[in-house]
């Protein structure tokens, strides 16, 4: 079984990025990302509140959080302590975003449709060096590890702190991710796996 990969968001100069993200960080900005198309905007809901509670916490270290939501149709929902950018989804401008976001999210709700999916989503994060966020339904726990995230279908406001709060620790968990990425979902592994089933 090979799991969908994208090679378009791959950074070119993964250091340089981590390093800019990390210095973002250290000056008190945590940036997170989710990318969907709208149907699936009634899984971030579930998560909104936890947001909230994280981004409340933060505030009191001096640290702001802004929320990229990118996707078709906007994501509606009144935070206090969150900047909420809605942004049109367009595949040129995604990479962008990618590149200034510490944390991906990838909350589902636990119902049949949601069980069948790839963890897409969380694999694009995994290429950028983005520590990955996800509910314990479908592929997600076979992709996120303790190395590169956070997986649970409980809280996640403790564990968005502990990381906001340390850029050693998001950066180590970045490094890990990316390194997830190219040795378990790379295009390179699936393309290589491909060219062997063929040549069989």
């Amino acid at each position: 079984m090979l799991p969908t990969t994208d090679k378009m968001l791959i950074n070119r100069d993964f250091n340089n990025i981590t390093e800019k993200r990390k210095l973002i960080l250290n000056k008190g900005q945590l940036n997170i990302v989710w990318v969907g198309t709208s149907y699936n905007l009634p899984n971030l809901q579930i998560v909104c509140e936890d947001l909230e509670n994280s981004a409340k916490e933060l505030s009191k270290r001096n640290i702001n959080v802004t929320f990229f939501v990118i996707s078709n149709k906007p994501l509606y929902y009144e935070f206090a302590n969150i900047n909420l950018e809605n942004i049109t989804w367009k595949r040129e401008i995604v990479k962008d975003y990618f590149e200034r976001s510490h944390i991906g999210l990838m909350p589902l709700v636990n119902n049949q449709y949601n069980r069948g999916k790839g963890g897409f989503k969380l694999i694009q994060y995994l290429s950028s060096g983005i520590v990955t966020f996800g509910s314990d339904v479908g592929m997600n726990g076979e992709i996120i590890t303790n190395n590169t995230g956070f997986i649970s279908n409980d809280s996640w406001a403790n564990k968005i702190v502990e990381i906001a709060s340390s850029p050693d620790y998001w950066e180590k968990l970045s490094r890990s991710a990316f390194s997830r990425y190219e040795t378990k979902f790379s295009y390179k592994r699936n393309l290589d796996k491909i060219n062997k089933i063929l040549e069989e």
